[in-house]
C-alpha cells in the first residue's frame, strides 16, 4: 500500500468540500472495497501560513494511478459555496482548485526500515569509525 498526498494552502470551504465528497465515498464504498483504507487532513500552517496536507492511504490490492484517478474525478464534481457580495451560490471547483496529488509507497519505507532493523542502513551519525570497522573481526559473512 501507499499514500497519495497533497499539499497546499486549501481555502476552508474547498478543503471541507473535499473532506465531505472523501469521507462520504469511504463510507458508501464509492471507491471499492481495498481501494482506499483511509484519509487524514492535517495541519501544517505556520506563521500565519494556512498550510494543510491531505492524504488518502491505499491498501496493497489496490493500483496507486486507478486511486488517483477516482479520487480525481470525484474531486471534479464537488461544488463549493461560493460568497460573492452579499449572495452566495455554487460551483464547480476550478481546475487549479483541484489538489494535485503525490505518492508515496508504504513499501519503500518498510524496506528502509527492515534495512535499519538488520543493520545494512545506518545513519551517518551511527557509523563506526573507519579504523574500528577495518579491525572488526567478528563478521556475519565469516
Amino acid at each position: 500500500g501507499g499514500e497519495w498526498f497533497a499539499r497546499k494552502p486549501f481555502p476552508s470551504a474547498i478543503l471541507d468540500a473535499l473532506w465531505e465528497v472523501l469521507v462520504l465515498g469511504l463510507v458508501s464504498d464509492t471507491f471499492g472495497k481495498d481501494s482506499i483504507m483511509g484519509a487524514r487532513v492535517c495541519d501544517k500552517s505556520a506563521r500565519g501560513r494556512s498550510l494543510y496536507r491531505l492524504e488518502v492511504w491505499y491498501g496493497a490490492k489496490a493500483e496507486p494511478e486507478e486511486v488517483r484517478t477516482a479520487l480525481l474525478q470525484t474531486f471534479a464534481s464537488v461544488t463549493v459555496n461560493v460568497k460573492e457580495g452579499n449572495s452566495t451560490h455554487r460551483r464547480r471547483l476550478d481546475k487549479h482548485e483541484i489538489p494535485k496529488f503525490e505518492l508515496r509507497s508504504h513499501e519503500v519505507q518498510k524496506a528502509v526500515e527492515l534495512q535499519k532493523d538488520i543493520g545494512l542502513l545506518v545513519p551517518h551519525w551511527q557509523k563506526p569509525a573507519a579504523d574500528a570497522a577495518k579491525n572488526a573481526s567478528d563478521s556475519l559473512w565469516d
